[in-house]
């Protein structure tokens, strides 16, 4: 492998194992390659869709306007965004400074939030493009509860305990079915308003952590 693949969480980060403070992050960086792929968790990731049917030379100024005058502004966010033929959807999530701590010797950067993944790993389970569906993992001890449209993050939360997971989908009457992954399954079992769909996701997510998609923090590059 040549890149050095970190986890980022909100208190610490996991390099080869090992958990550190970010404040530590001086310990370790003569370990890390100059390409790095960072993987963000416990962070929501949040979306605007715009329906705007946009020439390929019109999608980039775009998407730079929507960004600079309808999403925050305070240093700490990361976009990307996906286009289909339903329009444009722009995403951010937090993490740009734990980003910014990391990758001072770095030439190249990848960054990939856990919601992205779990979207690739279900286009392939699913073997279609524009897929709709929910689903429910758990994840380093977070849930991550994740809505798709036409093969497109939609919605979501991040959440550390079953509990708010099942309040917060009583809450919108979402008793529809969601693919759940095995290692939480027996967990909700009993909370039979759900219709659920057992789903092997762990091995495939560790997979789709090798390969690409990236964010970046206040300019969109490509």
């Amino acid at each position: 492998m040549n890149k050095s693949i970190v986890v980022l969480k909100k208190n610490f980060f996991i390099y080869n194992g090992e958990e550190y403070d970010y404040d530590r992050i001086a310990e370790i960086k003569h370990l890390l390659k100059s390409n790095l792929r960072l993987i963000i968790l416990e962070e929501d990731l949040y979306v605007k869709q715009f329906t705007n049917k946009l020439k390929r030379n019109q999608t980039y100024e775009f998407i730079q306007y929507k960004i600079n005058n309808e999403f925050p502004q305070n240093g700490d966010v990361l976009y990307n965004f996906d286009k289909n033929n339903n329009g444009i959807s722009i995403y951010y999530i937090k993490g740009s400074k734990r980003i910014e701590k990391l990758s001072e010797i770095a030439s190249d950067i990848e960054v990939k939030p856990i919601q992205i993944i779990v979207k690739d790993v279900i286009k392939k389970v699913l073997k279609c493009s524009d897929f709709n569906c929910k689903v429910l993992i758990n994840w380093n001890e977070y849930y991550y509860y994740m809505l798709f449209k036409n093969g497109l993050f939609n919605y979501g939360f991040v959440k550390e305990s079953k509990e708010e997971v099942v309040s917060l989908l009583n809450e919108n009457n979402d008793f529809e079915e969601i693919y759940v992954d095995n290692n939480i399954i027996d967990n909700l079992l009993n909370e039979n308003k759900f219709k659920l769909i057992k789903i092997n996701l762990g091995e495939l997510i560790n997979e789709k952590i090798y390969e690409k998609q990236r964010l970046y923090s206040r300019k969109i590059l490509w």
